[in-house]
Formats: structure tokens, C-alpha cells, sequence
């Protein structure tokens, strides 16, 4: 039996190892920002398939929608309104990530991309902490925690079993 997080994860686990075996990204960080940042699918955006919750920027040309969401600023919750960049799917949504991340030079001067860096849980984390990917200055930590976590192992346990069968 498993549960609408477990199904979340495992729907993603082949594009997460897909993606990052042609980019280097670490699949692990993939999976457990997709669960951090939509609550294990269960608040994705309406309408977006936006899993990472990348804000439109003004370089961004897809569709775009306004949520009033919080950012912690000064150490303080604030609710704001932010554009976010719509997909048509999650497997578009993967890409994109990559491709978001590589584009922003604060990722790569946060050492996203540096050899012993890209391709590790805890080092592509820290890394996304420093180059603020969120505000949550505990970011890094709570994406090593879910990636971790009993609920992920046992997702990943039952998507390794589907793909062997």
C-alpha cells in the first residue's frame, strides 16, 4: 500500500535519474526539493507543474501566474505576490530546473557546478542554500533531511522495484 507522497516520488524517480544522468545534477536533491518545495506533491501551484517553485523572472518567456505566497525577509514571514513559470509537465519542469540553475551565475558562484560539488546530495544542497534558492536560511538542511527520510527511502525503494520488473 503506499500513499499520494510515495506516488509522488516514484511518478518523478525515472526523470530525476534521466535528468541527472545528462546533466551531473544530483537525482537525490532533484527528488527531495520536488517534495520540500510542493509538500510531496500535495501543493504544487495550481495550474503551473511548477515542483521547484521557480519564480518567472523578467529572462523568463514561457507563461507565467501570480500567487500570494511567504519569503522570509529580515528574518520575518512576509506575504507577497510572486510570478511563477508554468510548465506543461513535470518532466518540462525538470529540465527547466537545470537549465534555471545554470543561467543564474549566483548558482555557480555558490559552487553549484564545482567538481566534488555537482552530483552530491549534501554539497548541491549547501550550495543551493548559499546561492538563495530560498529564503529558509535552513534550506540546505531540510533538503538532506527529505532526501534522507523514511518516506523517501521507501519511495525510492518501490520505484527501483517498478523499474526492475
Amino acid at each position: 500500500m503506499t500513499s499520494p507522497k510515495i506516488d509522488f516520488i516514484v511518478s518523478l524517480y525515472g526523470p530525476a535519474l534521466a535528468c541527472a544522468e545528462k546533466t551531473g545534477c544530483s537525482w537525490q536533491v532533484i527528488l527531495a526539493q520536488a517534495a520540500l518545495e510542493t509538500g510531496w506533491g500535495q501543493k504544487v501551484l495550481v495550474g503551473t507543474n511548477n515542483i521547484f517553485n521557480i519564480k518567472a523572472d523578467r529572462a523568463w518567456k514561457g507563461q507565467r501566474k501570480t500567487f500570494n505566497v511567504w519569503e522570509i525577509i529580515n528574518d520575518k514571514k512576509e506575504w507577497m505576490d510572486q510570478d511563477f513559470r508554468v510548465y506543461p509537465d513535470y518532466a518540462s519542469a525538470l529540465l527547466d530546473r537545470v537549465e534555471f540553475l545554470k543561467s543564474n551565475p549566483r548558482y555557480t558562484k555558490a559552487g553549484l557546478f564545482d567538481q566534488g560539488i555537482m552530483g552530491t546530495l549534501e554539497g548541491e544542497a549547501r550550495a543551493l542554500q548559499r546561492g538563495k534558492y530560498a529564503t529558509d536560511p535552513n534550506y540546505a538542511v531540510a533538503v538532506i533531511a527529505v532526501a534522507r527520510g523514511r518516506t523517501m527511502q521507501r519511495a525510492i525503494a518501490i520505484a527501483e522495484s517498478k523499474m526492475m520488473a
